[in-house]
């Protein structure tokens, strides 16, 4: 039997719960985008007072700010994403598409806003950003004293200053805003010792020394998610573009299915989510002597952080368990030995394939093919389906497994009533062992 139907627990709930799942689902739609405009104008709005006021004549909790906004647009995205994202990758589509625009315009948002911690330190130990330098490091540009000869030479650039502890004169040292994962502060000379806001360790009339942890200057992020940024807005547009109904696909740009387009659009976000994360450990790992030198890795860090991380994929994918590919080896071939009947080899239908004597026998691969028929105002209880002329059982949410045969031409042909007027479509399908779980959409006209 080359067609098998899905058993029942792949069918989707009853048609009695489906009204208020889509009432949740579309209050769910508009209230959640709505939280995080909210969040994002409490941002805007919240950054541009602080700045353009002076920290000491407001008496407004600016860090409680920066915690709770943040957290409130990072809740509503988080519902907002896993409620975009999971289901069928066909009825969330535009949900989809939507969630990636706003992600684009409020990443460019974030970066060109003033952020609520104005010109303060936000955060310390052991995480935050804040002003100072680094005693010890190998990166002439992170160095509290600039030794002599150390600016975009090489000679000199390597060298640790011999003086490891404070600097005589403070006049000397030289600091910028550094984002600090994991490092110790220590207070630099003539720092303030009031208990006010604009005086916490790591302001500016408070700057540190940082010891230890993981140091980057502040500019190298903020380079790099701009980057990340711009890829992003550059591949969701083409990810539309691609699976749009009706596209020719190129060798250079294939059409693509709607549930790889899900995919490519998370790995998007996330490329631009790890963005700073591959420009901090670029910095380790290379470690720029220069400032130029280190917005250039920055920039390409964050723009090309999708090839990085494809290529971090392709090695990691590569590395897969000996069990692992034992179990996903295909069938081996059964054979008679000393005049032995062969025995018959299951398919995965659990239909044993005939034997011949001697001969190599192999059953036949088959390969699920999630079918979904467009079911948009049909009347009720009047969809049909059929495979290569055999009727299969489907939903009225058009849903179904079929499990077929592959390197074997297939014809699906459903028939339904639209409004009381006959419609119907046909795919013709020669599916592969690669296309298994493939997702595939049928339309009735």
């Amino acid at each position: 039997m080359p067609i098998v139907q899905a058993p029942p627990s792949h069918q989707p709930p009853a048609s009695a719960a489906l009204p208020s799942q889509a009432r949740f689902r579309k209050i769910l739609k508009w209230t959640v985008p709505s939280l995080c405009l909210l969040a994002l104008f409490s941002y805007i709005s919240a950054g541009t007072l602080e700045t353009a006021t002076a920290p000491s004549s407001l008496n407004f909790p600016y860090q409680f700010l920066a915690i709770f906004i943040p957290t409130l647009a990072a809740a509503s995205a988080a519902t907002w994403f896993a409620s975009s994202f999971t289901g069928s990758s066909i009825g969330c589509r535009n949900d989809q598409f939507q969630f990636a625009y706003f992600f684009v315009v409020v990443s460019f948002a974030v970066l060109t806003v003033p952020p609520i911690v104005g010109n303060l330190a936000f955060g310390g130990e052991p995480l935050g950003i804040i002003s100072g330098c680094v005693q010890e490091t190998k990166v002439a540009d992170l160095r509290c004293i600039l030794l002599p000869g150390a600016t975009g030479q090489s000679s000199n650039a390597d060298a640790v200053p011999a003086n490891a502890q404070a600097p005589a004169d403070p006049g000397r040292i030289r600091n910028q805003w550094l984002v600090n994962i994991g490092g110790t502060l220590t207070r630099q000379p003539n720092g303030c010792t009031r208990t006010t806001r604009d005086c916490a360790l790591g302001s500016p009339n408070n700057r540190a020394y940082v010891s230890g942890g993981v140091v980057v200057p502040l500019p190298l992020v903020i380079i790099a998610m701009f980057g990340g940024a711009i890829s992003l807005s550059r591949r969701v547009p083409e990810i539309q573009k691609q699976s749009e109904d009706g596209y020719v696909g190129t060798v250079a740009k294939p059409a693509i299915e709607k549930h790889e387009a899900r995919e490519q659009l998370v790995f998007q976000i996330m490329q631009f989510v790890s963005a700073p994360l591959t420009a901090i450990a670029a910095h380790q790992i290379i470690e720029p002597q220069t400032l130029t030198s280190a917005v250039a890795l920055a920039f390409l860090a964050g723009f090309g952080s999708e090839t990085i991380l494809m290529m971090i994929r392709g090695v990691t994918d590569g590395l897969v368990p000996k069990s692992l590919r034992a179990k996903n080896a295909a069938p081996v071939e059964s054979e008679a030995v000393a005049g032995w009947p062969a025995t018959p080899v299951a398919d995965t239908a659990g239909v044993a394939a005939p034997a011949h004597g001697g001969q190599h026998v192999s059953a036949p691969h088959q390969v699920c093919i999630r079918l979904a028929v467009e079911s948009k105002e049909l009347d009720p209880h009047t969809l049909t389906l059929t495979v290569n002329a055999q009727v299969v059982d489907v939903s009225d949410q058009g849903l179904v497994d079929l499990h077929v045969e592959s390197a074997r031409k297939h014809v699906i042909v459903a028939k339904a009533l639209r409004h009381g007027q006959p419609v119907s479509g046909t795919i013709e399908l020669t599916p592969d062992v690669d296309d298994e779980n493939r997702s595939i959409e049928l339309h009735l006209a």
